[in-house]
């Protein structure tokens, strides 16, 4: 058997492609059966089901509420036979998108792959078919479904007849009387079913065959159930037409159908004098929206709105796409936003009457109901009209009897025919509507939801959007122009460049895609994407001109300014020249400077594609501002380019700061667009890690904050992004996995172990859910990410087959955590909610010994003490990170210390995913394990020991111990738990520690309930541990041997060290301070160890494995060898200090014991050797360094050069031979925190004279000697020279000759370093 199930497991497919494949090879067959006899015994069968349609027309058929869209329900009853009871026949009837035979087919497939999943998911005991009973045209199959709890389960066993006729495939089936052998004992009730379908063929409609589908069926539940019962539940066993709609459904080539056959080519000639119009916020920036009000006081009136914009379509097909009304999927989101009844009745070929009938979902307020005559109608061969308006129709009454209120809309569509724009047709769209929704809605409010109503011209616009088709032409040409733009110096451009960018913010990107490309952009001045990227309402520019050294053209923009509330302001007008200049390296340096007045007449002007501004004259009513715009184009690699960007601006008088702020943060986000159009173009092909990275950004770009937004900008981006259009298309259960996980709702977590082409949308909805407790279990997003992918077999295999995904996944996981209820957030309070707890009860505590008065003075003192020390050691550690960020930062850092609030917030810079800042000297996870560290040291474990003691000297002097006293130690002993297994926890989940050393890291298992299991165990041994040690410090200190006992350990383990040349702790610092900080860390995290037993403490770099294995029983061994050896009551403690001790010990020793065998059953056994492991921390560094990768040996330079020392030729050497190849590819690792962590000496491109800046090179390198340089002048010292071998490829510095106090410069270094400044 198991070789049978492995067998079926590597030749599983996906289950709805096999089920597809048996529905068309049985279809095929019934075309070749067309015109068969039934057997003698199937006639029975179709003669008993024809009964049920009766004469075939509606009399008598009753209709009933379907919840099913597509199709039409009704109910019927039939005088009953003798012995039958009273049940109705139901009725359903439907268009599906496939042939007839096909139809027949998938019902006769009764027991294919998709409907056996759905009955397993349902719970249903059985569902089978009887092989033997088989024939060509004849099926019998048996299913038990579940009832309600104090109901039987019901049996349905049935035979299916087919028979095929030219057109038509009629289907009969019955009950059949046969016993049925399940395997097991069911307890069932029988129920008999009867029915037929009949499925005619329809003409094909937009490629997509059609057939119409009838089902009338009658079932007996059997049993007890009231026949009224099965009367009102009839329409759930009609649902099986609308499944294989679903199952079948091509609205898109049905919907083309509609358009396509509509075809009209009219409109409607409307003529309205222009009025007062208002300009009102459009969601679309390519739809401009306006609102006229009618009353004297602009809203006693309903007024008129009016849309305008550009559809890259023809007049007709955007006539058409309006026309149609009842396409399937306008159908679809009428009824899901709320819609009660929709329909269209055809007049004649120009007209037809529409009803509507909306709720609003909301309590007191009835539906509205419209009823309108539609009209279109050609004015000439440029311009339509549709116009509507109310009608009333004796057949539609005013509420249909269903207390609706009838309310009045009217309005017109006139479509303009524009010139093509690189073979895209254009028409410009302006719509006009008046809506009152009647009752006792104020007509101002009415008004004010007019922006509501337009946006339907915004919906067109994007159904046809060919945006992308029309920069691929226009950007061409334009790639090819600047190809052929001669090289020239580009010097005075540079300059320019660098003036502005030295003088105002600038930003700076890399872009996946060629300099040419990225130049053509934004040259491509007129183009919708850069209008949108922008947000400009209006642009206009004059044709290109070509002059020496490059191109110019004069463009104007017209801008809507912002404040930073939505507040508007008057447009702003900038009218500059934009120049195009390409130095002699292949950059291309972009300049937009603002013109004065006498040079804005120029050439004819073009307006540009998407500027929809209504007025003509509409520069009339904007403030002239002023810009200055540099931009440079460097390439980095093939398909990438370095962007650079600044700008300054004047935007005029009557302006607020605020608004001027989101203006330039405006500009600057610029770039960022930029990026994200280019990455949306990278195909599937080329894509890899940062590529992912960026799409991730990509999805959560400003809609981040809830999962609505989330999944509405998925749609967008999965529209937009070739990458993921192309995936989507290869696993098209992609697009419903990612929108469940991006919802962000907390679910079950049910791992899916289906491979990855055999995946079904609900399993891929499952997977998608799975993402969520995989992310609340883990306080890194990288982390829940990996736990999601090693738990779910597709996403492990999706992740090994496009290695981008997975880096997708953690940005988005990471932006979900951030922004729900139960992420970031949760973490840092209960972080907050640990701290402040053992604070607060140790501040009580401190309460207790104070009120206690000169007898418990000491431990008041003593736990005054921790206290303080660990806010001072907190402030030390927060001066030592920020000390190179100023006294504003170090203020900021130590007021959250001082409040109390340093744990969680370094939680949350950890959680967020927030990288090390430059100038500071710690990783944000390192700083939260110092930060940890300390509060263990000096607060955490003093407060044990101190309140052991306090409870140990009470019970002594025969005093009472408080439930508070006991409440607050064993808070101390698990807050010290749970900080001890986070620490370690996130350690070892970390996938970058992982990756990095996979040897030691890893110990976690994958599966999520052990991971609960294990993190538990992980929190109590600590907690025990802490416990013990304690208990054993104050007994040894009673009896006067605590110090003694304290110093020895911690020289045997500093001996230990010092024998093993481990001495010398892995943070790279040096001389005094470095012995200091490693003499001070290893007592800190000995003492540690010894008293939490932090199982990440076993790392080499820390107390090692063997070390901390033995060190982590020796207070269980030592208190074991004193409560036996010796004789406490001759150190003064009471009977009852002994007889507690007695009982407590006991059960403290064999809780750990406990704890870790169960720890190590646990956890992954190949990690049980780092518990015993010898290696010290400088063998694991070399090993790392020798053994690993790039990302392995780069974290050389973050230890200490001692533990590296004997490889320093090796280490040399690879630094030497891969940076120009790091410089080009630009590896994550490789920044500029990184470089600035590598040892002096071992920093490439050494030069001889100074370390030379762009500026003092610029200084050194004069006029004359770049035009020597270019010409080959051997006198200047360029290479090659006119005589022999003298200088060779030496350059000196412009005015002055060798010898005269100029230091030669190597010219391969020299002609690197005019690279990296684009000369």
């Amino acid at each position: 058997m198991g070789r049978a199930s492995e067998l079926q497991e590597n030749f599983r497919r996906n289950g709805r492609e096999v089920d597809r494949e048996r529905v068309a090879a049985l279809a095929a067959e019934m075309i070749d059966q067309r015109g068969k006899k039934l057997m003698d015994d199937q006639v029975p069968v179709f003669e008993g089901c024809e009964e049920l349609l009766g004469d075939g027309g509606e009399e008598g058929w009753k209709a009933l509420e379907s919840s099913c869209p597509d199709v039409e329900m009704s109910m019927k009853y039939f005088p009953p036979k003798k012995g039958e009871r009273s049940i109705a026949t139901g009725k359903v009837v439907g268009i599906v998108d496939i042939s007839a035979e096909e139809v027949a087919a998938w019902v006769m497939d009764y027991c294919n792959n998709e409907r056996m999943r759905m009955i397993k998911e349902e719970g249903h005991p059985a569902r089978l078919e009887l092989r033997e009973k088989a024939r060509v045209n004849e099926r019998t199959f048996a299913t038990v479904k579940n009832m309600p709890f104090f109901l039987d389960n019901r049996e349905f066993v049935a035979r299916q007849v087919w028979k095929s006729e030219e057109g038509k495939v009629l289907l009969a089936f019955g009950p059949v009387d046969d016993e049925i052998d399940y395997g097991v004992k069911l307890k069932k009730i029988r129920g008999p079913t009867r029915g037929m379908w009949q499925i005619y063929n329809l003409p094909v409609r937009g490629g997509a065959k059609q057939c119409r589908v009838t089902l009338v069926q009658q079932l007996d539940a059997g049993g007890s159930i009231p026949t009224w019962v099965m009367d009102k539940k009839i329409s759930l066993s009609l649902k099986c037409v609308q499944e294989v709609i679903d199952e079948f459904r091509q609205d898109d080539k049905v919907d083309a159908a509609d358009a396509s056959l509509k075809r009209l080519s009219n409109k409607f000639e409307v003529s309205l004098k222009e009025g007062n119009w208002k300009t009102v916020k459009s969601p679309d920036p390519f739809v401009t929206m306006e609102f006229m009000g009618l009353g004297s006081d602009g809203g006693s009136t309903v007024g008129i709105g009016r849309a305008v914009t550009v559809v890259d379509a023809t007049m007709e097909d955007c006539a058409a796409w309006e026309w149609a009304k009842m396409t399937r999927q306008r159908v679809r989101v009428h009824y899901e936003f709320g819609g009660l009844e929709r329909k269209a009745v055809k007049i004649n070929e120009h007209s037809e009457m529409f009803y509507l009938a909306v709720g609003f979902g909301v309590t007191g307020l009835s539906p509205r109901e419209y009823l309108t005559k539609n009209v279109w109608k050609v004015v000439n061969e440029n311009i339509m009209v549709v116009g509507y308006d109310v009608v009333e129709h004796d057949d539609v009454p005013n509420g249909g009897g269903k207390k609706y209120v009838r309310a009045s809309t009217s309005g017109f569509f006139r479509y303009e025919k524009l010139p093509e724009v690189k073979g895209v047709p254009q028409t410009r769209v302006t719509y006009l509507t008046q809506m009152d929704l009647k009752g006792l809605i104020p007509k101002w409010v009415m008004n004010s939801k007019a922006v509501g109503i337009l946006r339907l011209l915004s919906t067109m616009r994007k159904k046809f959007d060919r945006e992308h088709d029309i920069d691929v032409g226009q950007r061409a040409e334009l790639v090819r122009a600047i190809k052929r733009e001669e090289k020239v110096e580009g010097a005075e451009a540079l300059e320019q460049f660098e003036a502005l960018y030295e003088e105002k913010e600038g930003s700076n990107v890399a872009v996946s895609a060629e300099v040419e490309e990225v130049a053509a952009f934004f040259w491509d001045f007129g183009s919708r994407t850069n209008m949108e990227i922008s947000g400009d309402v209006e642009r206009t520019f004059e044709e290109d001109e070509e002059e020496a050294g490059g191109l110019k053209k004069i463009v104007k923009r017209r801008h809507k300014l912002e404040s930073a509330h939505g507040t508007h302001h008057r447009d702003r007008l900038f009218v500059s020249e934009m120049t195009l200049t390409r130095d002699l390296e292949g950059n291309i340096i972009i300049l937009v400077l603002t013109l004065e007045d006498e040079g804005r007449k120029g050439g004819k002007s073009v307006k540009a594609r998407g500027s929809v501004v209504l007025s003509d004259d509409s520069s009339t009513w904007a403030i002239d501002g002023k810009e200055k715009v540099a931009i440079t184009l460097q390439r980095i690699s093939e398909g990438k380019t370095k962007l650079e960007f600044a700008c300054s601006f004047e935007v005029g008088f009557t302006t607020s700061r605020r608004a001027s702020l989101a203006f330039a943060e405006r500009r600057l986000e610029e770039i960022a667009d930029v990026s994200v159009y280019f990455q949306r173009r990278v195909p599937l092909a080329k894509y890899g890690v940062k590529d992912g990275v960026a799409l991730g950004h990509d999805m959560l770009w400003k809609t981040a904050s809830s999962g609505k937004k989330r999944v509405q900008c998925l749609e967008e981006v999965l529209t937009k992004s070739q990458a993921l259009k192309e995936l989507n298309l290869r696993h098209t259960w992609i697009k419903a996995m990612m929108a469940t996980a991006l919802e962000g709702r907390v679910a079950m977590n049910r791992p899916v172990g289906t491979k990855l082409v055999c995946v079904s949308d609900a399993e891929a909805t499952q997977i998608g859910r799975n993402l969520i407790p995989s992310l609340m279990t883990e306080q890194l997003a990288q982390a829940g990410v990996n736990q999601w992918r090693v738990q779910n077999k597709a996403m492990k295999e999706l992740m090994k087959e496009e290695i981008w995904f997975e880096s997708t996944c953690v940005v988005l996981g990471k932006g979900i955590v951030k922004s729900a209820a139960w992420g970031l957030m949760a973490r840092v309070i209960i972080g907050a909610v640990v701290s402040l707890t053992d604070l607060v009860t140790d501040v009580i505590m401190l309460r207790e010994y104070w009120i206690g008065g000169e007898a418990l003075s000491g431990y008041r003192n003593a736990s005054l003490a921790s206290l303080v020390a660990s806010m001072f050691l907190q402030l030390l550690l927060v001066a030592f990170q920020n000390r190179k960020k100023g006294l504003l930062r170090i203020a900021k850092e130590a007021f959250i210390v001082l409040i109390g609030m340093k744990a969680p917030w370094d939680a949350f810079r950890v959680a967020s995913g927030a990288e090390q800042e430059m100038a500071t000297e710690l990783d944000p996870m390192t700083e939260m394990t110092v930060g940890k560290g300390i509060e263990l040291v000096a607060e955490s474990i003093p407060s044990v020991i101190i309140q052991t003691s306090a409870i140990l000297y009470s019970m002594n002097n025969g005093k009472d111990v408080s439930p508070t006293a006991i409440f607050s130690l064993l808070t101390s002993a698990l807050t010290i738990g749970f900080i001890s297994a986070t620490l370690s926890y996130d350690y070892d989940t970390d996938p970058k520690k992982r990756a990095y050393n996979p040897d030691f890291y890893g110990y976690v298992p994958d599966s999520s309930s052990r991971r609960a299991l294990l993190f538990l165990t992980m929190m109590l041994m600590p907690g025990v541990q802490v416990l013990i040690k304690g208990t054993l410090v104050i007994v040894l200190g009673l009896a006067r041997y605590a110090r003694e006992y304290n110093r020895g350990d911690m020289l045997l383990f500093l001996t230990y060290k010092i024998i093993r040349r481990d001495f010398q702790y892995w943070i790279p610092l040096y001389g005094v301070a470095g012995f200091a900080v490693s003499l001070l860390v290893r007592v800190a995290v000995k003492a540690i160890a010894d008293f939490t037993g932090c199982l990440h403490f076993r790392h080499p770099y820390e107390v090692g494995g063997i070390y901390f294995t033995i060190n982590l029983f020796l207070p269980t061994i030592g208190l074991v060898a004193v409560m036996l050896s010796m004789d406490l009551s001759a150190h003064n403690f009471s009977d009852t200090t002994i007889t507690f001790l007695e009982t407590v010990v006991p059960v403290l020793v064999s809780s750990l014991v406990f704890l870790f065998g169960l720890f190590f059953v646990i956890i992954n056994k190949e990690y049980w050797r780092t518990f015993f492991s010898f290696e010290t921390g400088a063998q694991m560094t070399r090993r790392n360094f020798l053994d690993g990768d790039n990302v392995m040996k780069c974290e050389v330079f973050g230890c200490h050069a001692s533990q590296w020392y004997p490889i320093k030729g090796k280490v040399e050497q690879w630094v030497s031979s891969g940076w120009a190849q790091w410089e080009e590819e630009r590896p994550e690792w490789f920044s500029d925190i990184w470089k600035e962590s590598v040892l002096e000496e071992m920093r490439p491109l050494k030069r001889r004279s100074s370390s030379l800046s762009k500026r003092s090179l610029k200084e050194k390198l004069g006029e004359e000697h770049k035009e020597s340089l270019r010409q080959g002048d051997a006198g200047a010292g360029s290479r090659g020279g006119g005589g022999g071998g003298g200088d060779g490829a030496k350059v000196y510095p412009a005015g002055g000759e060798r010898g005269e106090g100029n230091e030669e410069i190597d010219i391969e270094e020299f002609q690197r370093e005019l690279m990296k400044m684009n000369f």
